[in-house]
């Protein structure tokens, strides 16, 4: 039988995803929101210490007030010990509610044959279906199990970008001095909007050829062995 080989559109993909994102939150809500906890500080955590250690070096710098140096010292050592504190309870929980994610998936599938019809689950064309989605499962990691790890990935990216971007608006606010000879160049307003296109350029590229390179895992299914 030839298979259909047809990718999905995005606007049918993002269909797919939504629901078996919303299968998978039925079943299993605190896995979903303990992974959702963890991106969300593992993207965002890194930039208090960035921020901390430029007030540092700033003061170092400048200031050189010792009971100042003092204080943010011992701010920045605080604030390192409480995130690695928080962030190993965090990961601890997200293990735990991830736990037998497997099986609970595999429950999915089979309540589903089990609320079937008899003649559409001994249908030949059900079987082989469901062979399908567990070549794909087993083969390139595609399903259920790879949604949410979709969702961590856009989430973990436009939080470290909101980050990132909190933290440079310095850089497109400032002027160079006059003085600094070719870098003034850095104050041209095309400069900015060159960096900001390579920016989105890179953000666009990255994953398409991540889907792309992940698409011939489910055009090739037909060669997984499970």
């Amino acid at each position: 039988m030839k298979k259909d080989k047809k990718l999905l559109k995005w606007r049918e993909a993002w269909k797919l995803n939504r629901r078996a994102f919303a299968l998978i939150y039925k079943r299993c809500p605190h896995m979903i929101i303990s992974r959702l906890v963890c991106v969300v500080w593992d993207s965002l955590t890194p930039y208090i210490g960035i921020y901390l250690s430029a007030l540092l070096i700033t003061e170092l710098t400048e200031g050189r007030n010792p009971s100042v140096l003092t204080k943010l010292v011992l701010i920045i050592l605080s604030s390192a010990a409480f995130i690695s504190l928080a962030a190993a309870f965090l990961h601890k929980w997200r293990d735990i509610a991830c736990a037998g994610l497997y099986y609970k998936v595999q429950q999915i599938f089979s309540e589903k044959m089990i609320s079937m019809d008899y003649p559409d689950a001994d249908n030949p064309k059900t079987h082989e279906m469901y062979h399908t989605i567990e070549q794909n499962r087993n083969g390139g990691g595609w399903g259920l199990n790879r949604v949410y790890g979709h969702i961590e990935g856009i989430l973990s990216g436009l939080f470290t970008l909101l980050g990132g971007v909190v933290l440079t608006v310095s850089l497109f606010t400032s002027r160079v001095p006059d003085s600094s000879g070719a870098y003034t160049v850095l104050n041209n307003p095309l400069f900015v909007l060159l960096i900001i296109a390579v920016m989105l350029i890179i953000t666009y590229i990255a994953p398409l050829f991540s889907n792309k390179a992940g698409s011939y895992y489910s055009l090739n299914s037909d060669s997984h062995n499970f």
